[in-house]
């Protein structure tokens, strides 16, 4: 089973060295681990960011106020409305370890 690759920029340095593990083990291929760091730069070089400077020179930077207006509020629901996923896992047939899943309902 191939599953799908996400690398969350807040715990890089703990993912490089899970990703070089799985790599070097056989759990998954270069290729593999290629794609997903492909498409995170796609995406990225496709919303400007790297053209926008660094996020702590950018207007309001650090102003935490603006995260629980209403306005916000209702865009990040939509949000997680649109990108929610819900895995079933029958007979643990999913490699997930229930003690490493994270949800996150503060700004929702």
């Amino acid at each position: 089973m191939q599953a799908w690759i996400c690398i969350w920029p807040q715990i890089v340095g703990k993912d490089c060295m899970k990703y070089s593990k799985a790599c070097k083990n056989g759990t998954i291929s270069m290729e593999r681990l290629d794609d997903a760091v492909r498409r995170i730069l796609r995406v990225k070089i496709a919303s400007g960011i790297f053209e926008k400077g660094l996020p702590s020179s950018r207007l309001n930077a650090g102003d935490e106020s603006k995260l629980a207006l209403p306005e916000n509020r209702k865009i990040a629901r939509s949000a997680v409305r649109e990108s929610l996923v819900l895995l079933k896992n029958n007979n643990q047939t999913l490699p997930i370890d229930p003690s490493k899943i994270f949800c996150n309902w503060r700004w929702s």
